[in-house]
């Protein structure tokens, strides 16, 4: 049973709600009557909608705590199979133009690049020498800088697809920030780099990167989107290059730097906490300020530490032993 994370808040909040937090329940059995009976005696949660493959038990279900018997997962949540499937696959980029209604899923989009990245590099870095990588990662960011502008000129793709055109969302169109970043990490190792970053003063240039990356998205100017991932890939060595700047010890601060360090878990879970306006909203008062801020990080903290967390100390773990083979 899926309570649209109701265990993620507490009893404490539940009882300053106006309402009851309404819920549905997704895959029935015997547990989810247990689950059930026990959302009904606290009087903290209504059971509003349920959901099961199997019809019968899904109106026997419904029939018994007085709540709707859906036909579909979707009219629970507007989130199709095909969304579910491009996120978890990462094809969720390609798919931004099929759906009428992204909003819980569109995100997943810059994750979707972010892992035909991580395929793409470690192949070209065992194909050619590793010396060769800043040269070959420079070279290939600059071919997707031609390339989108030659394809927003001659839409080569949308003669193939259509609901592609113009899509900034496209890995072909996106893997340039990632490039431009491997870049300016081999820069980093050079001192006369690290030195005249210094001189410059990583304050000063974190300010004009941010003003860039604000008047590129105002003003959209012809090619902004490879001056964009030039100046995201600046950035994280702005701020490394003078770690007494004001800008460094402001982002160390602990708590934005613990956020720093859920920051991939916020990501996931942002949409379903923080809806804008207009779009189908299905978690009650989870999805109400503040109780949606107080959700968004309870969820990350716990998709974090228990899963997150652990899963890379696994890798880590993996890698030495791959190490010592």
């Amino acid at each position: 049973m899926t309570q649209e994370l109701a265990a993620a808040a507490s009893p404490a909040a539940a009882k300053t709600a106006t309402k009851p937090l309404r819920v549905a329940s997704l895959g029935i059995g015997w547990w989810s009557d247990v689950l059930a009976d026990a959302a009904k005696r606290s009087g903290l949660i209504e059971i509003v909608s349920c959901y099961t493959r199997g019809e019968e038990k899904r109106r026997a279900f419904a029939a018994k705590y007085s709540c709707r018997a859906a036909a579909s997962y979707e009219e629970i949540l507007p989130i199709g199979w095909l969304q579910l499937l491009g996120s978890a696959f990462f094809f969720r980029n390609y798919l931004t133009a099929l759906d009428p209604d992204p909003w819980y899923t569109g995100h997943f989009w810059s994750l979707a690049v972010e892992e035909h990245f991580y395929l793409l590099w470690p192949l070209l870095l065992a194909l050619f020498n590793f010396r060769r990588a800043p040269y070959i990662a420079a070279l290939l960011a600059v071919l997707v800088g031609v390339w989108r502008g030659l394809d927003e000129r001659y839409q080569w793709v949308a003669e193939l697809n259509p609901l592609l055109k113009g899509d900034v969302r496209r890995t072909d169109y996106r893997l340039d920030i990632l490039l431009w970043g491997c870049v300016f990490a081999f820069l980093w190792k050079l001192p006369w780099v690290r030195c005249r970053l210094r001189q410059i003063g990583a304050s000063l240039l974190v300010c004009v990167v941010l003003l860039a990356t604000t008047a590129c998205l105002y003003w959209e100017p012809p090619g902004y989107l490879a001056i964009l991932a030039i100046l995201m890939a600046v950035l994280p060595i702005a701020t490394v290059a003078e770690p007494e700047s004001l800008a460094s010890r402001v982002l160390e601060w602990k708590p934005l730097s613990w956020i720093g360090r859920v920051s991939y878990s916020i990501y996931l879970w942002q949409q379903l906490f923080l809806p804008a306006h207009g779009v189908q909203r299905s978690l009650g008062w989870l999805q109400t300020f503040p109780w949606n801020l107080l959700a968004l990080f309870g969820a990350a903290a716990l998709s974090y530490y228990c899963v997150e967390r652990p899963s890379m100390l696994l890798g880590k773990k993996l890698s030495r032993s791959a190490a010592h083979v």
